[in-house]
């Protein structure tokens, strides 16, 4: 978008949610195997093909429920 807006900066946010009340140690596990996977070099090379950069996170990302 940068290059057909100069300045503009154009980014978008992936996350996983699991339902109230799941055990810390579900999310933990989760957390833990999806980072796994993000830091595999082929999984990153592929990710960087479709998305551009990911970035590793560490649960709760949002404490917030609906």
């Amino acid at each position: 978008m940068g290059d057909v807006v100069p300045g503009y900066e154009a980014s978008q946010w992936y996350g996983v949610g699991v339902p109230k009340n799941t055990p810390v140690e579900i999310v933990d596990e989760l957390n833990k195997e999806i980072n796994a996977g993000l830091a595999n070099p082929k999984l990153r090379a592929q990710l960087a093909d479709l998305v551009g950069q990911r970035f590793p996170a560490r649960p709760p990302i949002s404490g917030s429920s609906s």
